[in-house]
């Protein structure tokens, strides 16, 4: 009973981590889209790139 247990924590925790790439993925490619650069170095200089 354990083991499943585990495993269902498990594959819960997966699908979570999928989900948080997924959302990440979009959010990248939204700033790609609109050029936002998200290096510090270049947002005090106020350059975009």
């Amino acid at each position: 009973m354990a083991k499943q247990e585990e495993a269902d924590k498990t594959k819960a925790y997966s699908e979570r981590l999928q989900k948080t790439l997924v959302e990440t993925q979009k959010i990248e490619a939204e700033n790609k889209d609109n050029k936002i650069n998200t290096n510090p170095v270049y947002r005090q200089k106020g350059e975009k790139k």
